[in-house]
């Protein structure tokens, strides 16, 4: 006669078929995963096939760190085409317009693309970065990351990202939970185990019980900071804007971490979940915790009181932010604001001499800027002139003194879009650069279809030209 399994065997003999499964799990899919990246590693060398269109992508930290030139790739291979196109991310970290101007000749005679995407200029009045030498700043990148850890790392990174955001199987997401509140009940001071802890009960669609976890982290001031951000994306990609808005009122709620960065959050959940009284004061909060320097807020409620009429009171927001030391493109901002009030009151004769004073701040950038466009005019390479999101086109038009022979890439109105209807922080990570900042996933995917729908038909003018006899 068989002997009855006790409890505690059935317990373990349980344990051993979820750990058992969850190895299998992770094992299939580093593999699935390494090949893919392996692969497209491989891919992302020079190509010299004469049939593949190269189009290579320029710029500072924003085109660095950003996927947008990964998906305009796939984007403009959708369609069937008798030819492949690559696209070459060679974004360089705190890249001036000048930087860029004395790289160029070096990447058109390794690549030999056939089109160049260039956006620069954020950095371009730093005096500390104009004095850097272009060769240097290559050769620092190599000896702190060669190429080989370059590789390996990004690897790494794509496999775990990957691993994060794929949907575990229900009996695998359910031990994982019972696993993190195990570690969360024997190691109640660790603040690492209570946000796991609640980041797995939140996957399983237990938001509520997710965010009262969260709210046990308040002991760590430090931790929240590092994490605030993670948390409330959580919630807003999830469609829990409610839940959103009462974690980042609890952020707020602590002193150490009540900064402009968390109101202008709080204001944006606000605003999307309809309490228009609460959006107002947290943009007062917002603008009052505000730093020299600081122009978001400004610029947020600037526009909050040029849409209710009240421009005596948004000149006077913007002229007081123009005595602050700001960075040339940081005054460009205010000024383009200041310039859109005068228009809204029909004072044409004000806002042309607010274009006078950004035209001033705009002419050292011209320097580098024509030179980019000279380089590749003499080569044959199609120019594309990328202006930042939520920054107006004509800037950049003006910097590269109006050429016909280049395509501009309007980025205004569809992040300003974008970012009123999901959130600014969907869109961006940080506010690297005054009104915007470095891109997530959605706002990569954003940047290039704005790319691929203004370059298609040039890219078939460009094949057309080259197959001809």
């Amino acid at each position: 006669m068989p002997i009855p399994l006790s409890r505690q065997k059935w317990f373990q003999v349980i344990i051993q078929v979820i750990v058992f499964f969850l190895i299998f799990e992770i094992w299939l899919n580093i593999g699935g995963i390494a090949f893919l990246c392996i692969q497209r590693f491989k891919d992302g060398k020079i190509s010299h096939n004469p049939d593949i269109f190269k189009i290579v992508c320029l710029g500072d930290s924003v085109t660095a760190y950003s996927q947008y030139p990964d998906y305009l790739e796939e984007l403009l291979n959708r369609d069937k085409k008798s030819f492949q196109i690559k696209v070459y991310n060679r974004g360089l970290p705190n890249a001036t317009s000048k930087n860029v101007a004395e790289l160029l000749p070096k990447i058109l005679r390794d690549f030999d693309p056939q089109m160049i995407t260039v956006m620069t200029g954020l950095r371009d009045n730093e005096q500390r970065l104009q004095k850097q030498n272009t060769e240097s700043m290559l050769k620092g990148e190599t000896r702190a990351k060669p190429a080989f850890a370059l590789r390996t790392i990004g690897l790494l990174q794509e496999m775990l990202m990957n691993l994060k955001s794929r949907e575990r199987p229900w009996i695998l997401q359910k031990g994982m939970t019972y696993y993190r509140g195990w570690l969360a009940a024997q190691h109640p001071d660790d603040p690492q185990a209570i946000f796991f802890f609640g980041l797995n009960l939140a996957k399983e669609g237990a938001y509520e019980k997710a965010l009262q976890t969260f709210f046990k982290l308040r002991r760590w001031e430090n931790f929240i900071a590092d994490k605030e951000n993670i948390i409330g994306d959580f919630y807003i990609e999830h469609g829990r804007a409610d839940l959103a808005q009462r974690w980042f009122e609890f952020v707020s709620s602590i002193p150490k971490l009540a900064n402009s960065t968390v109101y202008l959050r709080l204001f944006e959940r606000y605003q999307q979940n309809g309490y228009a009284e609460k959006a107002v004061f947290a943009l007062k909060k917002a603008l009052s915790l505000s730093q020299d320097g600081d122009i978001l807020p400004t610029l947020k409620w600037s526009n909050y009181l040029a849409a209710r009429r009240s421009f005596p009171e948004a000149e006077n927001c913007l002229q007081a932010a123009l005595g602050w030391d700001l960075t040339n493109e940081k005054k460009i901002a205010v000024y383009e604001a200041l310039k859109k009030c005068y228009e809204l009151q029909n004072q044409p004769g004000q806002a042309a001499l607010i274009s006078k004073q950004i035209k001033k701040l705009v002419t050292t950038q011209s320097k580098y800027k024509t030179q980019i466009w000279s380089t590749a005019l003499a080569h044959g390479c199609q120019l594309v002139v990328l202006q930042y999101p939520m920054l107006p086109v004509e800037q950049v038009e003006r910097e590269y003194n109006y050429s016909a022979d280049i395509i501009y890439i309007d980025n205004q109105q569809s992040f300003e879009a974008a970012v009123k209807a999901n959130g600014y922080f969907t869109i961006f990570g940080d506010f690297g650069g005054s009104v915007f900042g470095h891109l997530k996933k959605k706002g990569s995917e954003l940047l290039a279809e704005n790319i691929a729908q203004n370059i298609k038909a040039a890219i078939r003018r460009s094949k057309k030209t080259i197959n001809s006899p």
